[in-house]
């Protein structure tokens, strides 16, 4: 199985093929340059350039894993969260390729990605707690499977990686500002000036980094035009040390959870900030104190790119998870709500149908269907819509009339869509054609 991941989320255009024996066959990642100027990404800039080069960067992958569009299982891209206008470029490339040549589309959170690269590039087992941090986002969450996520705290105002990036802009070093500081901070001196480390000792998992940041612009302000070098190498040595405080005191908290509720064996970080040589050591040190085992991907596959696109792609692939080609690309997309039902419509095979469906302990509607057929695909934008708002009550799967079990002979179709509702490993009642939301809604709300 190989699958095809495309990432264009922000600033970095990118594509990786991946197989289910965790070979990283190709990896092509070009780093947009036109932002510097600038001191950080300007969305408009970015999607023209995602434009200029993605279809050479998916040609490129291919020819580097030496394959065609023909031997790829799937295609997987975010679509979603980051700048609309580049994430849509991404989708709508993938689109057209899976539309061209007939290939399952795989629409993935960009913050799953990165959740799931630790399992790319070790054996990470379910459930883990996770560090996410990255220009856009902080959070701490237990990973409980593909597509379960439980938030135990996030950000109440920026990242982490936003602090890096504006006090390096402060102080002059640049964009992006994660690595200008780390590399300034091994010069300078942590201990000179007395940051605070935000949300510190405080109840609760949640971050907080606006109060660090204005600190540091007032410690600025007072060296003014006589700071030195050596001031902005001890500003930066003291900044990360504050930050990485923060960090540190939340992921301690955070374990004491993790291990009393779920008595998991992995500490996992990831999102640019992982690549933070200082906040790994720290994090390795705090792991070995709690007696579990942490895990963070190369440097290389902490900041975007198309692996861990990949790799979360083919995760839900063979699961079953698919998306059709009508799926919308989202500037906003929480890694919590895929728990809300955001992907449990699946296409299963006749041997999963006694696991998915006759054991399942929620009330199932397996919808036959048929790539042919015109009123299936009707029925896929309604089916994932209900999918989404009722997936605490039911499970919604596909089932391709080709590959439809042959037993019990009430669960034969003669016409398509059918879709028939199964509770208790039981035939319910059944719908035969397309129907509006409402009037499904209506017929599965009777039966609950």
């Amino acid at each position: 199985m190989y699958v095809l991941g495309i990432e264009s989320s922000c600033d970095e255009t990118a594509a990786a093929i991946v197989s289910e024996k965790k070979d990283l066959l190709s990896h092509v990642v070009w780093s947009q340059q036109e932002h510097l100027a600038f001191g950080g990404v300007v969305p408009e800039i970015a999607a023209r350039a995602h434009l200029d080069r993605i279809d050479e960067i998916v040609q490129e992958t291919l020819d580097k894993a030496h394959l065609t569009f023909d031997d790829l299982s799937a295609i997987s891209v975010a679509a979603g969260p980051g700048l609309i206008g580049g994430v849509i470029v991404g989708v709508m490339t993938a689109k057209s390729i899976c539309a061209a040549k007939n290939i399952p589309f795989v629409a993935v959170n960009h913050l799953e990605g990165h959740a799931l690269t630790a399992r790319l590039t070790s054996d990470v087992e379910f459930p883990y707690l996770l560090l996410l941090v990255s220009g856009g986002h902080c959070q701490l969450l237990v990973v409980e499977d593909v597509g379960k996520y439980k938030m135990l705290g996030t950000t109440i105002d920026d990242s982490s990686g936003e602090a890096f990036d504006k006090v390096s802009k402060m102080l002059g070093l640049g964009y992006p500002g994660g690595p200008k500081i780390e590399k300034e901070a091994q010069k300078g001196n942590p201990k000179r000036f007395r940051f605070p480390s935000p949300m510190k000792g405080r109840e609760g998992f949640d971050f907080s980094f606006s109060g660090l940041k204005t600190a540091v612009r007032h410690q600025i302000e007072l060296l003014g035009d006589e700071m030195t070098e050596q001031d902005i190498a001890d500003i930066s040595a003291s900044f990360q040390k504050a930050v990485l405080g923060s960090l540190l005191d939340r992921v301690k908290k955070a374990i004491t959870l993790y291990k009393e509720k779920y008595n998991g064996k992995h500490l996992v970080v990831a999102g640019g900030v992982a690549s933070n040589l200082a906040l790994r050591e720290s994090l390795t040190l705090l792991a070995k104190e709690n007696n579990l085992q942490f895990n963070v991907a190369p440097v290389k596959l902490c900041t975007d790119n198309g692996a861990m696109i990949a790799w979360a792609g083919l995760e839900r692939f063979r699961k079953g998870y698919t998306n059709s080609l009508d799926f919308k690309a989202r500037p906003r997309w929480p890694l919590e709500s895929l728990k809300k039902g955001e992907y449990l419509m699946k296409i299963i095979k006749d041997s999963e149908f006694k696991n998915t469906v006759l054991e399942n302990s929620k009330p199932v509607v397996v919808d036959f269907f048929a790539e042919w057929c015109g009123p299936c695909r009707q029925m896929l934008p309604i089916l994932e819509e209900i999918s989404k708002e009722m997936g605490d009550k039911i499970d919604i799967v596909k089932m391709n009339i080709d590959e439809a079990p042959e037993t019990p002979n009430t669960y034969q179709v003669q016409n398509i869509p059918t879709m028939i509702l199964i509770k208790d490993g039981k035939e319910i009642d059944r719908k035969v054609g397309s129907m509006p939301k409402h009037v499904f809604e209506e017929w599965v709300n009777s039966h609950l």
